[in-house]
């Protein structure tokens, strides 16, 4: 039943809807209100946006580990956390016996329900006279969970950056014309360039999808002029296409 209605939706409706000057339109006035949103705002404002939300993202993702190694070595965030975490198996008895040497720690993490991405972490350590699964398995938490505060403190850092940023800009700009007219006419180029970026990945999504999933959709932008264009010209069609070919 659900394949059907789908078969209907995509086929029937997309296809006698979605035509191609509807696409077109579509398409312009997505790159229109972005570039109005680009005039309105101004370029600095667009910027401190992306930056503090897509780019904020990235960059945390690629420093948090080294962060995290930061705060531990100047705080000893990750020995606290870990000795918090500690306590939580205190009455589990098997995971709080020391190690014995060619002990397999792997079955009786298995058979206390360790998830497997811990377990894994754990039996590649350097296991040490005395240790046990328990302090063992409390670091490898206190690890990850480290990194995940590493994560927030630098998107919110970032963020707040990029406000004061900003907020500093705004105070200059207001006494000098030049830099507010600059200003705007950089913001009109990057919501429209935005507005192209926005449309292009979707076009490109659209277009390494099956054609039976998307029959209707695909021959919308087939008769599209503007959508056939910049299909066509999609740049990550030259970047990925080979990759994702069906």
């Amino acid at each position: 039943m659900l394949q059907f209605l789908k078969g209907v939706f995509m086929n029937n409706v997309l296809g006698n809807v979605a035509s191609g000057s509807v696409v077109d339109l579509i398409v312009v006035i997505l790159i229109l209100f972005l570039t109005l949103i680009g005039l309105r705002q101004g370029f600095i404002a667009r910027i401190v946006k992306v930056v503090g939300g897509l780019v904020s993202f990235i960059l945390a993702v690629i420093f948090c580990k080294r962060f995290s190694l930061l705060l531990n070595s100047l705080f000893g965030l990750n020995k606290s956390v870990a000795k918090n975490i500690k306590g939580v198996f205190k009455n589990n008895e098997a995971l709080n016996k020391p190690i014995l040497s060619g002990e397999d720690v792997g079955a009786i993490m298995k058979d206390e329900n360790v998830p497997s991405f811990i377990s894994k972490t754990v039996k590649n350590m350097n296991i040490q006279d005395g240790d046990t699964l328990s302090d063992l398995i409390s670091r490898v938490i206190g690890g990850y969970i480290s990194i995940a505060i590493a994560f927030v403190i630098l998107i919110i850092s970032i963020r707040l950056l990029c406000i004061l940023f900003k907020f500093l800009f705004e105070r200059i700009e207001d006494s000098s014309v030049c830099l507010i007219f600059a200003n705007k006419v950089l913001g009109v180029a990057f919501g429209f360039l935005q507005g192209v970026l926005i449309v292009s990945i979707f076009f490109f999504i659209v277009g390494v999808l099956p054609d039976s999933i998307l029959s209707g959709l695909h021959k919308a932008i087939d008769e599209s002029k503007i959508s056939r264009f910049m299909t066509e010209k999609n740049v990550f069609n030259f970047i990925f296409g080979k990759l994702l070919k069906f």
